[in-house]
């Protein structure tokens, strides 16, 4: 067969594709999964990449999972987790109580990816933002493109008390949200301001409170530039005591000796306030 024969035919195939799809419906010749045309019920029209530290992977949740499990179940089967790292894949540190439980959940795979890396702090998140976001998404077409960002609790910690390092680990997130968004615009970012700890030493907390000032405040700059660029308070909700009778419910458990990770009940605050952000931009 010649060239010129070839290539009609090759044309022929592509028009003959273009009438049979249905309408609406969008072609993918790159292997990924398409889902254009529009959010219909039952179809994944939406991934999200949580980007971060260990609680952006779920460290001493039950599962593992940490709110992306419930994240999951309040936003539907619409929605769909992508990342670099997937479950049972090295994140940094392994810290769930009943890994069997996780082997076993039947719907494992809508949430079993993630970009969260134990120990990770504000820097190491700004060194590798561009190949985490593009290898999280590079393989997923979807309406939306959906990233949440917790970090900054390493940050405090490893400076330790009276480092007041606030404003430079605030820089770093807002290079962050520089670099995301560079060159991907209608991509959707939503940064959290971080929990409070278990106040067995009050000066994280001050910290905290510090820095999350001047996150919130930097992020509202952020905005005028970046409209997809969204604020989660999940500060505000963890204090809340109709979340959080006390901060023990939502931080950490006894058996965990854990000063800063959630609490299953934690976990699900944080999806409620994630759920609550992302849906409201639907």
């Amino acid at each position: 067969m010649n060239s010129k024969v070839k290539n009609l035919f090759i044309c022929l195939f592509i028009i003959i594709g273009l009438f049979a799809s249905p309408a609406g419906a969008g072609l993918n010749f790159g292997g990924g999964l398409n889902v254009s045309g529009g959010f219909e019920a039952g179809k994944t029209n939406a991934s999200i990449c949580t980007l971060g530290d260990s609680l952006s992977f779920g460290a001493h949740e039950t599962r593992g999972v940490g709110w992306r499990e419930p994240l999951f179940d309040l936003l539907g089967a619409s929605y769909i987790f992508v990342g670099n790292l997937q479950d049972r894949q090295d994140s940094g540190g392994v810290y769930y109580d009943q890994p069997e439980d996780r082997i076993q959940e039947p719907d494992f795979t809508n949430y079993g990816w993630h970009s969260g890396i134990s120990g990770s702090e504000t820097a190491h998140i700004e060194a590798r933002v561009v190949s985490a976001v593009s290898e999280s998404f590079q393989d997923v077409i979807t309406e939306r493109n959906i990233t949440t960002l917790y970090i900054g609790i390493n940050d405090i910690i490893q400076d330790g008390e009276g480092a007041d390092n606030e404003a430079d680990y605030v820089q770093n997130v807002v290079d962050i949200v520089r670099l995301y968004f560079a060159g991907n615009p209608n991509k959707e970012l939503y940064v959290a301001l971080i929990a409070p700890t278990d106040g067995t030493q009050s000066w994280i907390d001050t910290s905290v409170v510090v820095y999350n000032g001047l996150l919130d405040t930097a992020l509202q700059t952020e905005q005028i530039t970046y409209s997809n660029l969204y604020i989660v308070d999940i500060y505000t909700a963890f204090v809340n005591v109709s979340n959080c009778a006390t901060i023990e419910d939502c931080i950490g458990q006894e058996t965990q000796n854990s000063t800063v990770h959630f609490s299953d009940q934690g976990y699900q605050v944080a999806a409620q306030e994630f759920y609550e952000a992302i849906i409201a931009n639907e």
